[in-house]
């Protein structure tokens, strides 16, 4: 059975802050990992429920732990493109959206993914 209040509910501002928190988690690779799962998570559930919806912020956060918690290369290019045009697609790729982009690609797909969403 469940118990507490349940009109009580995470929000944006909560979302974000779990995956704020995991972009800044440092340790060992089994610390980055789980660090990486837990704002994966908290991405993934922002875009499920109903009563919240990302912001900006969220697309740039979760940027952030792609930079600070995946390796360079194709997977995090491939991860940055599918986010970035995730937040095209919810009309929320702003210039901090677009900067970020920027600082988690290499630089031949930063200048692609973003020259062909102008």
């Amino acid at each position: 059975s469940a118990k507490g209040n349940t009109l009580i509910r995470p929000d944006t501002i909560t979302f974000n802050s779990v995956i704020n928190a995991a972009a800044r988690s440092f340790g060992d690779s089994i610390v980055r990992r789980e660090a990486y799962l837990i704002g994966l998570g908290a991405f993934k559930k922002i875009h499920e429920y109903e009563y919240c919806k990302p912001s900006s912020i969220t697309y740039v956060l979760f940027l952030n732990v792609l930079k600070n918690l995946v390796e360079e290369g194709d997977a995090r290019d491939n991860m940055a493109e599918r986010t970035f045009q995730l937040s095209v697609s919810f009309g929320l790729a702003n210039g901090k959206v677009r900067e970020q982009v920027r600082k988690t690609c290499s630089p031949l797909v930063a200048e692609r993914i973003l020259s062909s969403n102008n």
